[in-house]
């Protein structure tokens, strides 16, 4: 799935940041995307909870370095502008 830079939707060039479709966390079965579309807590659903879960691992993965994470107020390249650290 292509991930399209955030400059291309007006973000700063320098910032790292990168804009993701949500598409694929609806689930991969009509039946799935019917039941996210639906629920009214669609984060409690079983397939949804794991895709989160898989994205939360992927994300921590790329902000942790060998020195230790990266992100506001610590040394790396996504030191400006990460906004993961809420």
């Amino acid at each position: 799935m292509p991930a399209p830079g955030g400059h291309r939707f007006g973000d700063d060039l320098a910032a790292l940041r990168v804009r993701l479709s949500t598409g694929p966390l609806l689930g991969s079965t009509p039946e799935e995307r019917m039941a996210s579309l639906t629920s009214p807590e669609p984060l409690d659903l079983p397939h949804v909870a794991q895709l989160l879960s898989t994205v939360r691992s992927v994300l921590d993965g790329i902000r942790t370095t060998d020195a230790g994470p990266v992100g506001r107020g610590r040394n790396g390249p996504a030191a400006e502008g990460w906004e993961s650290d809420r």
